[in-house]
């Protein structure tokens, strides 16, 4: 039977199509007339027979596509694996990144539809909003030769109808395990207020190992764009059987019609039916509205009653009596199994209280963030309510040392060290020393080991050789015991080159015997893990790494980029090599600020991640890309899951707490860097981070006693001074920030030390100095959009008026560049906003300005902003009550009365009135 709405073919005797639910018997919800009519209408302005044939054509469709044929130059099909109502999904090969993809390519006739294809690049909008283990990544959506697609994650299984049709009721603790992990999509959907509005068990995927994907949100909006809906008044979004009563009266909906969808899809996994009868969509529909829920237990005799009840209270009419978000259903489901408490990894929106001051400031405090990358979805943001992981072994693993001229023994040294890292990195009974920390140690030349134990905070070192004998490896490793000052272990170990990663493996069982840990079930799967079976990709892959340690210059990115892509081209399974991809692309975009690099970057981390999810030190490096474009939320996502997968590492905590901080989560983020201060001590970068998140809260003195403890521990790491001088400022202390940032930038000449020095010269009214050190800035930093701002204020207080236009323009090429990486940055429209504002345009100014505060109201450095402009447009009433707000919020008062954009404003009593009411603020 072939269903008029989508075109599958069906059984003869199934009521409603597999594909689209829409009904296939009894009283039909639309006639043929009708149905052709509205095929019809949404083409009226094509030439008619190009709509004759995009309607009836079927067996000439571009969506026909033949395996091992190619579409476009990028993807190889592979095999069809299903069709919809928006058309037909093939398994194919994406050659630019060497993965197996899902390419859905949209019919025709819809594609040419703009209302159509506005919903269906809504798929693409959630995919940059929301990521999450249990929503399917989008990767792409473009048009090849006028035939529109969406790439996405391939997904090797069944989805839950076909799941539920071929087997039945799911067993009680199946469909419970599925259910959490729904909830725990849905939570994450919701929290960045997008809802699906189409949720139902064909949009449900599930892996062999019921891990589950939450797919097709093609129809998802979110709930902030109401006013603008795509849908007319009348008009359904959705599929009949699984509405909510809001969809099927067209009455405004959010997502608790999302959780009336769940609690159908409950019903139907442990009963095998839906909780409502009728011959078609629509008697089920009017059942819904006038009648009472089946109970599932009279279905499924052996259901907890707990779960029923979950069911129940999801399917309530009215929304306000229903759950009112997925994570009470998923505390709910938790509780029916288990006593003890639960965290459930939910990211709610920013609420920010207190930012820095000037743009300069701000990034001077949150570039100390970047501290160079080291070593290296599952719920809970901390370990249940167990005790934190105290380790036994404070570990730091030295750089091996290549004894020859053999250019591969370098590499070789190097990834040893790197395969010893990530296998005791979860170990609950080591924390190792991060490799920055290690290199300053050893560049620091400390006299001996105790001298290099005691740098570091370790009590036991690991040390190796690594030379040529003949045709083989030899491989020399030692531990030194810190408390013992003593040789505890050393032992040679030899293979040839290609037999690098069993040796690899020796080295650390013989070491985690000879240390007496004992190890988990899971902590022996991890460390019995092989990044590869491949010898020659493991070679590509220790030539590329060898090449990106440190802070490298972009043509090292680029050599190891090509190196990496080689490994995966030897092993499409090689998990770090494509976290090799990632990284070096962020790298690249780092470096370049060029969105095709963190466009790739992204999709090589989605596929690392896809590939082997148990890898905490690829979370790692997964969470720092989502960081640098400004996706914080995945990022608290995969650094969650590093420190469940390595609790005794306080790079985990602390990267998930400074995460937090972006969020402007306050308790959240203290937590998180206590725990890393509590696991290691002895890091000034965990106490860099903890000053970070007090400064960013407002907490002056906190702040400033944690940058001295980094000072103490690290004298000469240039962000302790900076960061110190940061807080200096905003309290208008400026004869004491100039030693401080002096003293960083003979630590670090880098365009942020400028910077700084010249926003504090600006400030001060030495106008010709700012120049000069903005100027360094600028050359030091071409792509930054706030070097040029910060120029054009100079050049404009110093009276060079064409330079300062000059800048600005250059500043706003820059910043445009930045905001088309991430539209929901605020500061980014936020710089907008002041540039233009500085050029003398006012419209364009104001626009940015409001769209800035559209996205964080409650960033007081958008209030403060909003003040500065309104000021340099004529109305000095709307910045009186913008700068109000501001120092209402925090922003120090302090600063604004020396800010030079408001010198004229000076003379005003009111400005004057508010310095005087909100300085003790400062």
């Amino acid at each position: 039977m072939l269903c008029p709405t989508c075109q599958t073919e069906n059984p003869d005797d199934v009521r409603d199509c597999r594909s689209c639910s829409n009904s296939l018997s009894g009283a039909p919800d639309f006639d043929q007339t009708q149905m052709l009519h509205r095929d019809l209408s949404a083409f009226r302005d094509a030439p008619t027979l190009e709509i004759v044939n995009r309607v009836f054509d079927r067996d000439h469709s571009p969506l026909d596509l033949p395996p091992n044929s190619a579409f476009g130059p990028r993807y190889q099909i592979e095999t069809l694996i299903g069709q919809g109502g928006m058309g037909k999904v093939y398994r194919a090969l994406d050659r630019e990144l060497n993965r197996t993809v899902a390419l859905k390519l949209v019919r025709p006739e819809l594609a040419i539809d703009p209302t159509a294809m506005a919903r269906f690049r809504q798929e693409l909008l959630l995919a940059s909003k929301v990521s999450h283990r249990n929503i399917l990544r989008i990767h792409d959506l473009g048009d090849v030769e006028g035939v529109k697609f969406i790439s996405m994650t391939l997904v090797e299984g069944l989805d839950l109808h076909d799941l539920i049709a071929k087997e039945g009721a799911l067993p009680y603790p199946r469909a419970l395990k599925i259910a959490l992990q729904l909830c725990s999509a849905l939570d994450a959907a919701h929290s960045e207020r997008v809802i699906h509005r189409d949720l139902k068990p064909r949009n449900i995927l599930l892996d062999g190992s019921d891990h589950v994907y939450v797919t097709d949100f093609g129809l998802a909006k979110s709930m902030e764009m109401e006013a603008a809906s795509m849908t007319r008044t009348g008009d359904f979004i959705g599929t009949p059987l699984y509405m909510s009563p809001e969809q099927i009266e067209s009455k405004p909906v959010d997502h608790r019609s999302d959780i009336y969808s769940l609690g159908l899809i409950f019903h139907e996994m442990v009963t095998g039916d839906l909780p409502f009868e009728g011959r078609s969509s629509v008697q089920v529909m009017h059942s819904r509205m006038t009648t009472a829920p089946k109970d599932p237990r009279a279905l499924a005799p052996d259901l907890p009653q707990y779960f029923a009840r979950v069911i129940a209270k999801c399917l309530v009419l009215d929304p306000q009596q229903r759950y009112q978000n997925a994570a009470e259903i998923y505390r709910d489901l938790e509780a029916g199994t288990a006593p003890r408490q639960s965290f459930l990894s939910r990211v709610p929106k920013p609420n920010r209280t207190w930012g820095f001051v000037a743009a300069a400031m701000a990034l001077a405090i949150a570039g100390t963030l970047a501290v160079p990358a080291v070593r290296n979805k599952l719920l809970p943001a901390k370990p249940a309510e167990n005790e934190l992981a105290r380790p036994a072994y404070y570990m730091a693993i030295l750089p091996f040392k290549p004894l020859g001229d053999h250019a591969e023994l370098k590499y070789q040294a190097e990834g040893i060290v790197e395969a010893l890292n990530a296998k005791l990195f979860p170990l609950k009974q080591v924390n190792l020393a991060s490799s920055n920390n290690i290199e300053r140690a050893v560049s620091k030349g400390a006299a001996d080991q105790s001298a290099i134990a005691k740098e570091l905070g370790a009590n036991l070192l690991v040390e190796g050789k690594v030379q040529s004998v003949g045709t083989r490896i030899a491989i020399n490793v030692s531990a030194w015991d810190a408390r013992k000052k003593a040789v505890v272990w050393s032992q040679q170990f030899q293979c040839a080159p290609e037999g690098l990663l069993t040796t690899e493996d020796d080295i650390y069982n013989t070491l985690v015997d000879k240390l007496n840990l004992q190890l988990s079930d899971q902590e022996m799967a991890l460390g019995a893990t092989r990044a590869t079976e491949s010898s020659e990709a493991y070679d590509l892959y220790m030539r590329g790494r060898s090449l990106i340690r440190g802070r490298p210059a972009a043509e090292n990115y680029k050599a190891a980029l090509a190196l990496f892509d080689q490994a995966v081209a030897k092993d499409s399974h090689f998990a770090r090599a494509y976290a090799g991809i990632a990284e070096s692309c962020f790298g690249l975009y780092r470096i370049t600020k060029d969105t095709q690099w963190s466009v790739k970057g992204l999709g090589a981390a989605d596929q690392s991640i896809s590939l082997d999810r148990n890898l905490p030190d690829v979370h790692m490096v997964v969470g720092s890309g989502y960081l640098l474009t400004g996706k914080n939320a995945e990022a608290v996502s995969e650094f969650t899951q590093a420190v469940r997968l390595a609790p005794s590492s306080d790079e985990a905590y602390r990267r998930l707490g400074n995460a937090f901080v972006r969020l402007k989560k306050k308790e959240l983020a203290r937590e998180n860097l206590k725990k890393a201060i509590a696991i290691n001590p002895y890091s000034y970068a965990n106490f860099n981070g903890l000053g970070i998140a007090e400064s960013s809260f407002g907490n002056s003195d906190a702040a400033i006693a944690a940058f001295r403890k980094v000072i103490q521990l690290q004298p000469d790491f240039a962000g302790g001074y900076t960061n110190v001088a940061g807080i200096l400022y905003t309290q208008g202390k400026w004869t004491a920030c100039i030693p401080l940032y002096k003293k960083a930038l003979t630590l670090e000449t880098s365009a942020l030390n400028y910077q700084n020095l010249g926003v504090v010269s600006l400030y001060s009214g030495d106008f010709k100095e700012a120049v000069r050190l903005f100027e360094e800035a600028a050359r030091l930093g071409p792509k930054n959009h706030l070097n040029f701002g910060n120029l054009g204020d100079a050049y404009r207080a110093a009276g060079q008026t064409a330079k300062a236009d000059a800048a600005y323009q250059k500043a706003i090429e820059l910043a445009y560049s930045a905001w088309k990486l991430n539209t929901n940055d605020a500061s980014t429209l936020r710089g907008l906003a002041l540039y233009y504002a500085e050029k003398g345009d006012a419209a364009q100014a104001i626009n940015f300005i409001r769209r800035a505060r559209a996205i964080d109201a409650n960033d007081n450095t958008v209030m403060y902003t909003e003040g500065v402009i309104q000021h340099l447009a004529g109305h000095d009433e709307l910045a009186l009550l913008a700068l109000e707000k501001s120092f209402v919020s925090g922003y120090p008062a302090r600063v604004a009365a020396n800010d030079y954009a408001l010198r004229t404003l000076r003379a005003n009593p009111g400005f004057q009135k508010l310095l005087s009411a909100h300085d003790k603020a400062a």
